[in-house]
């Protein structure tokens, strides 16, 4: 018997107030909308919502669970939650269908006090660790809760995550990708049906994604739980996505459909744009769609964009003038760091290494920047490249000024 649809969305328009309401602007979004997501495990749809900034990428996860006025009232139902088998804490659609945004909203793992704590290694009464952050012991005196999910059933997500061994560490402490990963975590511990992951790969580096992605395909397949994405243009589409809907500027759908068939029919878009064939709509942008269908594997990102080989060719001047060949001047340091340490405790978050220098080795980042010089710090999530720049700014607690106009972090560094 086959199962009824978790969401139904049948000829929907949504808005954010009453479409008589004249107190605010309330234009109609994704207008005439028809969206299921199956409760049949079975030959799943797996999807993603593609769209620029501001095109209603989240606006589009939130009405999913429930959010903002559909009309007709009758367009978006949830008959698998009204008739399935269910606990009575998963009938409600904002219990069974989990958003999780990766913003630096107060539902994050970091605290009002992230700057210090992350920084000064400082613990306060509110600082909590990962384990009650999962577990949703985030606030004094709190009610016990009917799903609250057991320890073995804790330890069997972090497990999955790879984040059994940070269990006991501040949240504060979390680099972002753990921190991504935390909420993924806590999200799943609740057991829902359905589970909106809001651009889960922005900022994160290529080894991260290539970690988090298959995580999330195997959750997707098993369907435990249903996972729909969103994402970027420019950013590479897992390869186990089935399905796309594209977002227009204006709120409203684009494209939607299998994945192949969207990507084509975008792609003869862009082409024809390109070929002066089309005239283009002002709310579906070429240069949004350029880099558009690169496929996200295990391997990284692989394949070309939309605009690939439309590119007028140009002779590329191979020759280098004498001024470009010629090392760019530099001038007075700014900045100078010799030995410099960041210490939490005994533990060296940075600066653990030794460098060579005419004196011999020394201890810590030896680093001086000097006017027109153009450094890039880089580095995997939670390597400390955020520390280095708050060094540099003078940010970081732990940083040292002498009275002379250069800032000199000189020899260890501790925190009181």
């Amino acid at each position: 018997m086959r199962l009824p649809p978790i969401l139904r969305i049948a000829n929907g328009t949504f808005y954010r107030h009453h479409p008589n309401a004249t107190t605010h602007l309330n234009p109609p979004l994704f207008a005439d909308l028809t969206f299921d997501i199956e409760a049949d495990t079975q030959n799943q749809k797996h999807w993603c919502i593609v769209g620029p900034s501001l095109s209603g990428k989240t606006t589009f996860l939130h009405l999913l669970r429930g959010s903002h006025l559909a009309i007709p009232p009758t367009s978006r139902s949830y008959p698998y939650l009204a008739t399935g088998p269910l606990p009575p804490w998963l009938r409600g659609s904002h219990r069974a269908i989990r958003y999780v945004g990766f913003d630096d909203s107060p539902s994050g793992p970091a605290t009002s006090a992230y700057i210090a704590a992350r920084y000064e290694s400082r613990r306060e009464d509110t600082d909590w660790s990962l384990r009650q952050f999962l577990l949703g012991e985030t606030s004094f005196n709190e009610a016990k809760r009917d799903d609250a999910p057991t320890a073995e059933r804790l330890d069997q997500v972090a497990d999955d995550l790879r984040l059994g061994p940070l269990l006991d560490l501040p949240v504060a402490f979390l680099s972002n990708g753990q921190g991504r990963r935390a909420r993924i975590a806590r999200a799943l511990l609740t057991r829902p049906e359905v589970l909106l992951l809001d651009e889960p790969f922005m900022g994160l580096d290529p080894t991260t994604v290539a970690g988090l992605s298959p995580m999330l395909k195997g959750m997707a397949e098993r369907g435990a739980p249903r996972v729909v994405l969103s994402g970027r243009p420019q950013d590479p589409i897992p390869d186990w996505i089935t399905h796309l809907v594209y977002l227009r500027s204006d709120c409203q759908v684009g494209s939607m459909g299998e994945k192949d068939v969207v990507l084509a029919g975008l792609r003869g878009y862009v082409r024809g744009v390109w070929n002066g064939g089309i005239v283009e709509d002002d709310k579906l942008p070429v240069k949004a769609l350029w880099e558009m269908g690169r496929t996200l594997t295990a391997e990284g990102a692989q394949g070309d964009g939309l605009g690939s080989g439309l590119t007028a060719d140009e002779e590329v001047n191979t020759e280098v003038s004498a001024d470009a060949a010629a090392p760019p001047s530099t001038g007075e340091p700014l900045v100078e760091m010799n030995g410099c340490q960041v210490r939490y405790g005994d533990k060296i978050a940075l600066g653990n290494w030794s460098q060579s220098t005419p004196a011999g080795p020394k201890d810590g980042l030896i680093w001086t920047v000097r006017r027109g010089e153009r450094w890039g710090v880089f580095g995997p999530n939670g390597s400390g490249k955020t520390t280095i720049v708050a060094l540099l700014c003078s940010d970081h607690p732990q940083t040292r000024a002498s009275a002379t106009p250069v800032p000199r972090c000189t020899n260890t560094c501790r925190a009181t």
